[in-house]
């Protein structure tokens, strides 16, 4: 048993993962990419202690177009958790000044 409950333990998605699902070429993939970026710039909004200040005019694919933009200019950045890099990657754009 526990060998089978061991086997069916899933590893996080990556950044780079997520990254190739943003630069998709199926309405599929974009979709996926368009859902979790949105849903971790929603939660990290709403987490004070993260020092996040929004615009209000972004929209959820210039928000994709900006992952994209910071995950090709930190590759290292690539093998860490997909909701790392996406949480990294708004912290570091929209810092509340």
């Amino acid at each position: 048993f526990c060998q089978t409950a061991q086997a069916q333990v899933k590893r996080p998605m990556t950044t780079g993962e997520l990254y190739a699902f943003c630069k998709g070429a199926t309405p599929e993939a974009t979709n996926f990419c368009s859902g979790f970026v949105l849903a971790i710039v929603t939660y990290v909004a709403r987490v004070p202690s993260l020092g996040v200040c929004l615009p209000p005019s972004v929209s959820t694919s210039e928000y994709i177009q900006l992952f994209e933009r910071w995950v090709e200019l930190r590759p290292g950045a690539m093998v860490d958790g997909a909701d790392l890099g996406v949480t990294h990657a708004i912290v570091d754009l929209f810092p509340c000044r």
